[in-house]
């Protein structure tokens, strides 16, 4: 998809917020900007991202 100006935005201060890696960012960025409730990750380091939109849960969160 292409990088919209929202996303952009939206990419820019999780970067700057965060200092999440960019390939992660840009996903966080389209999870927010497309109204997600989870991202769902297997990156630890993702667990710190905060957004009252959208929560990060690990992978193994929902294994038994």
């Amino acid at each position: 998809m292409p990088l919209v100006a929202p996303v952009a935005e939206l990419f820019a201060r999780i970067r700057a917020e965060y200092s999440i890696k960019i390939p992660d960012a840009i996903q966080l960025a389209w999870a927010i900007y497309v109204h997600a409730d989870l991202f769902i990750t297997n990156d630890v380091a993702l667990k710190r991202f905060e957004h009252f939109d959208c929560r990060v849960a690990l992978l193994g969160d929902f294994a038994k």
